[in-house]
């Protein structure tokens, strides 16, 4: 977390302190910051408060003095006294004081500082119904894909999940729980120092009788050091240069036994396993990767693929692998060592959460979103073979008829139908509702792409109702061929769209291809 001070341009300060993501940004009609961060979902809406000294009558603020902001000093009442402060917090303590009348907070900052400071000379009022929306902003140039992940997540929780992990956060810092207890019990912690004193020269007594027992107590920590070991979900490595030795501890084993062959361990009681030769031992896995984690790594972290000792027939597991040098006094590298961990599920939920970015959920095809960005880039390099525009025949008769499950299922089974009669490069994407379209990805011939759109049109779809009787609903294919022009994505989706409106007018479940002619 990083405390940006007073600042005259904000892209240079985030720039200047390596800013990420910025806490806090209201989502109001200020183009400028659009420009500077890109703002997530709201994540939190609050109110405006009047905060005001005990002391002032809130009807009567005329040529009262108000404490705000250094960045809002623009928004003060016309003629009144203004006095600008760095933070929120110095202008409620003004108020307290009475070297300000009044000043504007927030229904969460306002309370969580009269809280932990004690301002009992102040009192707040709301001062209307209109709420703010408070945002991460993400800094530019974003990642789409991050802020696509950002706002699904915000948007995943409700309001209460969201006010829950917003209060959990937002307790009062311990430090300083303990000042206001010191300030409170002055005289029980004093006694308790006088205590803690006795304490120390008791334990001081204690230890100079225990001296000779410190040695077994040492063992007895060190075998329980071993039991944590073999009990963590973890396994723990260190590899000596000198001997070229690598010890792993006995825990749950994470690495295949093809990454080092167990006829070479020596197991000398301990709580690890001991490996010679073990440069040339992993060197035989081919996995380079794993060869410079454990000998001479060159990241602190390394995450790989790798099979499971377990279950070496299985698919293979994502592991992270920590590790650093342990240098002498000269700072010269004499052994390694890290941990091993089981990342597998983390991720493959990274992937997935990227997978269902791009994805539509009901039928697994691209979303509108990403079809049309993917596809845009091929017309744009002129690589897009033909552009097509598929709308499902009277697919409002199919729910009203049978149901919007039905009517799910003849959108599941019409993407099947796209996905079987085009190539596994070509781009199929759902853009709503009943309406599909494909971008064939490099050039076809005209006999080739007719005989696709015929074969979908001929079959057509069939689903079933919740009777498990099938229907059938047909297909209308309207579509432009590229023959290698470039195009923009709204000029060839056009003209497709044009000929699926005549194919539609000719009687439906046909299809009508034309030439794509430059706008």
């Amino acid at each position: 977390m990083v405390s940006i001070p007073r600042y005259d341009d904000l892209a240079t300060a985030l720039r200047e302190e390596n800013i990420d993501i910025v806490a806090g940004v209201n989502d109001d009609d200020n183009t400028e910051i659009d420009k500077i961060v890109a703002m997530t979902a709201p994540y939190m809406t609050t109110s405006i408060l009047l905060v005001y000294n005990k002391f002032v009558d809130p009807d009567r603020l005329d040529g009262k003095s108000i404490a705000l902001l250094w960045d809002q000093a623009e928004t003060a009442p016309e003629g009144a006294p203004v006095q600008l402060y760095d933070t929120i917090e110095e202008c409620l303590e003004a108020v307290n004081s009475g070297e300000v009348d009044y000043t504007y907070g927030t229904s969460y900052t306002t309370p969580y500082y009269l809280n932990i400071d004690e301002l009992s000379n102040i009192l707040y009022l709301p001062t209307s119904t209109q709420s703010i929306d408070i945002c991460f902003g993400l800094a530019q140039p974003v990642d789409p894909d991050l802020l696509v992940i950002l706002n699904k997540a915000l948007r995943s929780l409700n309001s209460a999940q969201l006010d829950s992990i917003i209060y959990d956060n937002s307790l009062i810092d311990q430090d300083e729980q303990i000042n206001l207890f010191i300030k409170d019990h002055l005289g029980e912690f004093a006694l308790a120092c006088i205590s803690l004193l006795v304490l120390i020269i008791v334990l001081l007594a204690l230890y100079l009788r225990s001296r000779m027992h410190a040695a077994r107590a040492v063992r007895e920590e060190n075998l329980r050091f071993q039991e944590l070991y073999r009990l963590a979900n973890e396994q723990f490595f260190e590899y000596s240069i000198k001997s070229d030795t690598l010890r792993i501890s006995k825990s749950k084993s994470l690495l295949s036994s093809s990454y080092v062959d167990d006829a070479t361990s020596m197991d000398d009681g301990s709580s690890y396993v001991s490996y010679e030769n073990a440069r040339q031992l992993i060197k035989h896995s081919a996995n380079p990767e794993l060869l410079d984690a454990f000998t001479s790594p060159s990241n602190a972290v390394t995450e790989v693929l790798c099979r499971e000792e377990a279950n070496p027939d299985k698919d293979r597991k994502w592991i992270r692998i920590t590790s650093h040098f342990v240098e002498d006094d000269a700072g010269k590298p004499i052994s390694v060592i890290g941990k091993i961990a089981n990342i597998d599920d983390e991720m493959r939920e990274k992937m997935d959460l990227s997978e269902r970015a791009h994805h539509d959920g009901l039928t697994g095809l691209l979303n509108w979103q990403t079809f049309q960005e993917t596809a845009g880039e091929l017309l744009s390099n002129g690589t897009a073979g033909a552009v097509l525009v598929v709308d499902t025949d009277d697919f409002k008769g199919v729910n009203d008829t049978y149901g919007h499950l039905a009517g799910d299922r003849a959108l599941q089974q019409t993407a099947a139908a796209l996905t079987a009669a085009f190539r596994p490069q070509d781009l199929i994407g759902r853009l709503g509702g009943d309406e599909f379209a494909i971008c064939v990805n490099g050039r076809i011939d005209d006999e080739r792409l007719a005989s696709a759109c015929a074969g979908i049109v001929k079959r057509g779809v069939t689903f079933t109702d919740q009777y498990g009787t099938e229907h059938e609903v047909t297909l209308s294919i309207g579509g432009v061929e590229l023959h290698g022009k470039i195009a923009s994505y709204q000029s060839a989706y056009r003209q497709a769209d044009k000929a699926l409106y005549r194919a539609k007018a000719a009687g439906k479940n046909r299809f009508v291809i034309g030439s794509y002619q430059a706008e």
